[in-house]
């Protein structure tokens, strides 16, 4: 039982890292100049890293939050002001799955 207690836990301090770093990066998108339609974009790819998070990491689900993280990337590089602020807290996203 000890075990699965601190396995919880683990998953616990991940997801509310994971969870922190997706809040950081919707507060920079909101304030960006992306438009309408990209914002809401880029905060239905971030609802899915989240619940994606939550699953157990096999390589389907690694290779799925990879697509997203490509597809956020692709949508905050699309304002200067927002690459530069949301780059560095992207990076520490995937730097969470990928090591990168």
């Amino acid at each position: 039982m000890v075990h699965s207690t601190g396995t919880q836990q683990v998953s616990l301090e991940v997801n509310q890292r994971v969870g922190k770093l997706i809040s950081q990066l919707r507060e920079v998108v909101a304030t960006s100049d992306l438009g309408e339609l990209d914002r809401e974009e880029v905060n239905h790819e971030l609802s899915r890293i989240e619940e994606l998070s939550k699953k157990e990491g096999s390589p389907d689900v690694v290779r799925r939050i990879n697509d997203k993280l490509s597809a956020v990337e692709k949508l905050i590089k699309m304002s200067e002001g927002l690459a530069r602020i949301g780059a560095p807290i992207l990076g520490a996203l995937a730097s969470h799955y990928f090591g990168k």
